[in-house]
């Protein structure tokens, strides 16, 4: 020890004989050496090394040519990496290879969206038995998308050797161009923000690709923020002239943990000019392998590993749970053409020049064993010449179909079909119409709508005038689409600008309840530049399904959202009918029956009959005489009938002869040598001279009502299918008339309510009712008509039932006829008045080749005279039939209606059951007022007026609201008014809350609030006057967590008398824990279901505890978990009481969308309240005025109510859940 005088320092000096081993270089294969402290070396290896001094390779155990060791190593595992929406995106992987044979690399499970364009290796990047490779991916939709790459064994086997899954978080953006004159990193360096994973005390790698600034051949110089005491070690470069330079970088740490890792590269100066950080998750074991590692799925099967047990999907024709097992007999379709996307689908609008060819393109899959294309034949019923031109490609073919015109002016419109194959029972019909003539597409301006619309009859609508916007030139009628379930779905999208050079690109929202990809290109429509999308999915749930497009240009964008609806595939596609027989699918079920002609019977029509042993064969006491040609009968019929098989009335016309005796297109049928007229709907009168609104010539006449129709009282639906009910209403030919939805069950999602705009025919307007069931049940709806839109007074309402059940609609063949909607579904319900007319209408399609409308028969009809006139207008489709009923005596009718075609052959039936009676059974509120914006509720047989805030009475004619308890010593004194009061309010801790209550008083009043100082602070309180009540917000900060009270006494004036009082908790927790359990059972692959994502994260503070828990709610779903109710609104699952019997009121504010329009709040059924929402919106202020009823039958007992908020814009959504108390509010 050497100590110095005066100020000591004392320093102990020791010496040791340490050579540093690394001088001589013992690390083979270019591995690095590196000196520790301890005086020992240690070999950094090289990627594709190993051991003590880097001497092995890692596939020096793989001689053995039955496998290639296929693993992925350890090299860049990703857990999440970032791409750019639409742009190409690079994404490096690295496996081990045998030394005899070549790796065997494919995509596994791969989200829908993701379009995997490559995976390519380099060969000649072979070091230590590893292969370097790039898999190039491009995704079309925001979001979280899965994909996994599987490594199989052998190219021979099937055997999955090794599998990696990983997340791809596609997002807005491009990438920026690299500016050349600093060192920057290049492709396949991964994106900054990737999540990378280690396995705990072994090395992984991450590897960056880097240039120099141009000019420069050095490598740049990469600086790591980790040093090689915390397990960071970049290992020098021995090529540093090589461009791109490639870094290894190895992470070696012993404990389970997370950190960041940035890299730099520094320019000359050393300043940072780019930079790319990652999270790195040390973990005991990768979590990103996929479930389907070892597993084996024969005859080109398909692992699924997004189960939690992986499971193999086989193709068609074999089966088992590794796809080893043949059937003995495969589908009768199976491997057969058909016609594929692009090909138009059926009655799709072509406009094409007159006086010059037209050419469309058709698809056509090969068939299972086909090396040439199948030939496609023409089933086109036109005398215009038509050429087809075949390009044969590897697994399909296209097809040119060159029409010619004859004529430069030509002004028609015609229907092209074609057959593929040409010949065989399981052949497809795809149909397309050609417009010669010049067609403008209309411009769909709105902005989103919530739901569908009435689909236009027009071709060639005109194009409206947009300023300084994008807009569609064409876009879908929400019935246009039709998409079979599992079945790729096609259609394209036109968009185009008139203040940019063009249309930057047409791309899916977030509130698409289906991953849309787009792809797009420049087009000429008409006589605009158009922006096309060609729109593809696969759908995958059966329903009603909404996609939202946005077309941007330089400066802004334009949104749109319409439905489709997606169907099960026609149990009937496999022709199961022999005989020529029809087979009808069932919606209903997933069965089918057969109609067979007339001379075979059974379940598929197999067994060969004698047509007049059955009594049904021949009508009307007529006599059946064998024959021995098909119909293998024949009918001859008494005095009075006619028809094949008598069942016509020889009398009826559906044309008169005479039109003088029956005016309007009346049917003629003749009784006793006496001619009647048969009225169509509409007219009425001996000859149907008189139109229905004949009579209400007055101004002050009730018209508007419900009459002259089949009034529905029972409708079939089905489970989250669109459901269109049609009705009708008569109108005073003064006024125009209105329809509103009265009472609606909250199980019932009406989507649209309106009348037809066109002129009304005979006095009567059409109308369409939409809705959507969403659970199986009975639930009741009312309609209410008005003689004019401002008016107060119902002027009729008509209630029924709508009957949901689990069911589907299936495809419909275009070469046959068919019901469509808006028709009734089978056995539906109505009502008629004795000895009047009834009339209800069905419609129907034609074989798509024919111009002209199927035939409408009927069968069953007891004890009724029923008419069938068919559609004026032959050749507009769908075809619209008039049904007159008419019963002289109170009776039930089950009838039904079938399209006839050739040999008796039924195509489709609908059966119904028709009630007649001497009354017809209209709501409660028909001919009834409720004044102040009240609600009429009918559906009961006594009329109930709901009042909005601040109203009450039968009529809503009081101008104030009823207290909660009746004080009869306090009448002129303060009293707390009808709305929720509270019993528990959440609040955030030391953040602002709201209370909010309607006071009722007729003189001065005085509000003295108790609370606990320490605890809880008053920020501001404010009155609103409703009406003659005062609505009260109260502005609070609660200081801590737990409860504490919050007491409101109510005084008159000067007196200090309380005249009402009410005590609530107000509650702050300690933890974000509330409705935690809503995704303990779900994990984080549900980000790629957009739909159960909204719902999961829809409340707050389910998303944030999910947030922490189960990285659902992360930060790429923001839009999904923005609040969209906003102060003073409730909190959520705060606690309310209300007096039994009273209608209570609560208040909610919202936050007005982007495209300034009010979200929109449906009711979530609940058991013991009924509930009403009005809509208090206005040009300032988004709120609702939510009236609720609790059933008397719960008393004491507290429910839960939901209500849900909806951002079309966006899709963004929220819900709100309160506890209600049935309990009598009592005044001191």
């Amino acid at each position: 020890m050497v100590c110095s005088k005066g100020e000591s320092r004392c320093f102990q000096m020791y010496t040791n004989d340490i050579r540093d081993q690394c001088i001589s270089n013992p690390c083979l294969n270019n591995g690095d050496c590196q000196t520790e402290s301890s005086g020992k070396s240690r070999c950094d290896c090289p990627y594709g090394f190993w051991g003590i001094y880097c001497e092995k390779e890692i596939n020096r155990n793989l001689t053995d040519s039955t496998e290639n060791g296929g693993h992925f190593t350890q090299q860049n595992v990703i857990e999440t990496t970032h791409c750019y929406i639409r742009e190409p995106c690079l994404i490096p992987i690295s496996v081990t290879r045998n030394v005899h044979i070549v790796h065997v690399i494919e995509v596994g499970l791969v989200d829908i969206t993701l379009e995997v364009q490559s995976i390519d290796f380099d060969p000649t990047a072979n070091a230590g038995g590893i292969v370097s490779g790039i898999v190039k991916v491009v995704g079309h939709e925001l979001g979280l998308k899965m994909i996994c790459i599987d490594s199989f064994a052998q190219p021979k086997t099937s055997k999955i050797e090794d599998e990696t899954c990983f997340k791809i978080n596609v997002s807005l953006g491009h990438d920026l161009e690299t500016i050349q004159s600093i060192p920057h990193f290049v492709d396949p360096t991964l994106p900054t923000s990737t999540i990378l994973q280690c396995i705990v005390n072994q090395n992984c790698y991450v590897t960056l690709w880097t240039k120099n600034r141009f000019g420069v051949e050095k490598c740049p110089q990469l600086e790591v923020d980790k040093t090689i005491e915390e397990g960071v070690y970049i290992i020098p470069l021995r090529n540093t002239t090589h461009q791109p330079c490639v870094y290894n970088t190895v992470i070696l740490v012993d404990n389970v943990t997370d950190f960041q890792l940035c890299f730099s590269l520094l320019h000359a100066e050393f300043f940072r000019k780019d930079r790319r950080c990652y999270i790195v998750r040390v973990l005991q074991k990768l979590r990103v392998k996929g479930s389907c590692t070892g597993r084996v799925c024969y005859n080109g099967g398909f692992c699924d590993g997004s189960l939690s047990v992986p499971r193999c999907r086989c193709r068609s024709g074999f089966s088992g749970e590794d796809c080893s097992l043949k059937l003995a007999t495969f589908p009768p379709d199976y491997g057969q053409p058909r016609f594929i996307w692009p090909s138009p689908t059926n009655r799709t609008l072509f406009p094409c020049t007159p006086g010059q060819p037209c050419h469309v393109l058709l698809a056509v899959s090969k068939g299972y064993n086909d090396v040439n294309c199948p030939i496609i034949k023409d089933e086109s019923r036109t005398d215009l010449p038509v050429h087809v031109l075949v390009s044969n490609f590897t697994k399909e073919c296209r097809f040119d179909v060159r029409i010619e015109s004859t004529s430069s002016d030509d002004q028609t419109t015609k229907m092209y079909c074609f057959k593929c194959p040409s010949d065989g029972i399981f052949a497809e019909m795809r149909c397309f119409k050609v417009f010669w003539g010049s067609i403008a597409f209309p411009s769909t301006n709105q902005e989103i709508t919530t739901g569908p619309t009435t689909p236009t009859t027009t071709e060639k609508p005109e194009i409206l005038s947009l300023q300084g916007r994008p807009y569609f030139l064409h876009f879908h009628q929400n019935e246009n689409i039709v998409c079979i379930q599992y079945h790729m779905c096609n259609f394209s999208v036109y968009a185009s600008t008139t203040f940019c050079r063009d249309i930057k690109g047409i791309e899916n929202m977030p509130i698409s309840e289906e991953n849309v990809t787009i792809s797009t290109s420049t087009k000429t429509v008409g006589m605009n530049v158009a922006k096309t999308g060609d729109v593809q999915f696969l759908p995958r749930q059966i329903g009603r399904r909404q996609i939202c497009l946005k077309a941007s240009d330089c400066t802004s964008f334009i949104q749109k959202c319409f439905y489709i609806t997606v169907i099960k595939n026609n149990p009937c596609e496999s022709s199961p009918c022999q005989h020529k027989g029809q087979c009808l699918a069932l919606n209903a079920k997933t069965e089918f029956a057969c109609s067979c002609r007339y001379g075979y019977t059974g379940k598929i029509c197999e067994t060969k009959t004698r047509p007049c042993s059955f009594s049904d064969t021949c009508f009307g006491g007529s006599t059946c005489v064998p024959v021995r040609s098909e119909p293998f009968f024949r009918c001859i019929c008494p005095s009075g009938k006619t028809g094949v098989r008598c069942d016509v009335d020889d009398g009826y016309r559906e044309h008169c002869d005479n039109s003088s005796i029956c005016g309007n297109n009346a049917a003629c049928h003749s009784v006793n040598q006496t001619m009647l007229c048969v009225c169509r709907l509409g007219y009425k009168g001996p000859t149907c001279s008189i139109e229905a609104n004949d009579h209400l010539r007055s101004p002050t006449d009730t018209g508007a009502k419900f009459t002259d129709t089949a009034l529905p009282k029972s409708v079939i639906c089905y489970v989250a299918f669109p459901c269109p009910i049609p009705f009708t209403v008569t109108k005073n030919i003064f006024n125009k008339p209105s329809v509103a939805l009265g009472y609606s069950d909250p199980s019932l999602h009406v989507t649209s309510l309106e009348l037809q705009h066109t002129a009304p025919l005979g006095g009567v307007v059409h109308g369409l009712l939409e809705v959507v069931g969403n659970s199986p049940g009975s639930a009741s709806i009312c309609l209410q008509s008005f003689d004019k839109s401002w008016q107060v007074r119902i002027a009729d309402e008509i209630c029924f039932h709508v009957a949901v059940k689990n069911g589907s609609y299936y495809k419909q063949y275009s070469d046959v006829p068919h019901f469509v909607q808006p028709t009734f579904e089978t056995d539906s319900l109505f009502e008629c008045l004795v000895k009047d007319s009834c009339h209800f209408n069905l419609w129907a399609v034609n074989d798509i080749r024919e111009n002209n409308c199927p035939v409408l028969k009927s069968e069953g009809i007891h004890n009724l005279n029923l008419f069938i006139m068919s559609p004026l207008n032959q050749t507009l489709s769908p075809c619209m039939y008039d049904v007159s009923l008419k019963a002289d005596t109170p009776t039930n009718v089950t009838t039904c209606f079938y399209l006839e075609g050739d040999a008796g052959v039924k195509y489709d039936r609908r059966c119904y059951t028709v009630q007649a009676s001497n009354l017809n059974k209209k709501g409660s509120c028909a001919g009834g007022l409720c004044y102040n914006g009240g609600h009429c509720d009918g559906h009961t047989s006594t009329k109930n007026c709901l009042c909005p805030l601040g109203f009450s009475g039968e009529n809503c004619t009081t101008d104030h609201g009823i207290p909660q308890t009746v004080n009869q010593h306090a009448i002129n004194n303060p009293l707390f008014g009808n709305m929720l009061v509270p019993k528990q309010v959440i609040c955030p801790l030391k953040e602002k809350c709201n209370i909010q209550f309607l006071l009722s008083s007729r003189k001065v009043f005085n509000i003295d609030i108790k609370i606990d100082s320490s605890s809880i602070e008053i920020k501001e309180k404010e009155e609103e006057r409703v009406s003659k009540d005062f609505l009260v917000t109260l502005t609070i900060v609660h200081k801590h967590t737990g409860s504490d009270q919050l007491c409101l006494n109510l005084t008159s004036g000067n007196h200090s008398l309380v005249a009402d009082r009410f005590c609530c908790d107000i509650f702050t927790e300690e933890t974000v824990t509330s409705n935690g359990d809503a995704c303990v059972s779900d994990s984080v692959d549900d980000c790629k279901n957009p739909s159960a994502l909204k719902f999961i994260c829809s409340d707050p503070t389910t998303a944030e505890y999910c947030r922490k828990s189960c990285k659902l709610c992360d930060k790429q779903t923001k839009e999904e978990t923005e609040q969209l109710f906003i102060p003073p609104s409730p909190t959520n699952t705060s606690a309310y009481s209300c007096s039994p019997g009273l209608e209570c009121h609560m208040m909610l504010y919202l936050k007005r969308g982007y495209n300034n329009l009010c979200p929109e709040v449906s009711v979530i059924p609940s058991v013991g309240a009924s509930v009403h929402v009005f809509n208090n919106s206005d040009c300032n202020v988004c709120s609702v005025d939510v009236l609720i009823k609790l059933s008397l039958s719960h008393p004491g007992q507290r429910l839960q109510q939901c209500l849900q908020a909806t951002d079309y814009d966006f899709g963004s959504m929220e819900r709100r859940c309160y506890f209600l108390e049935n309990v009598q509010h009592t005044s001191p």
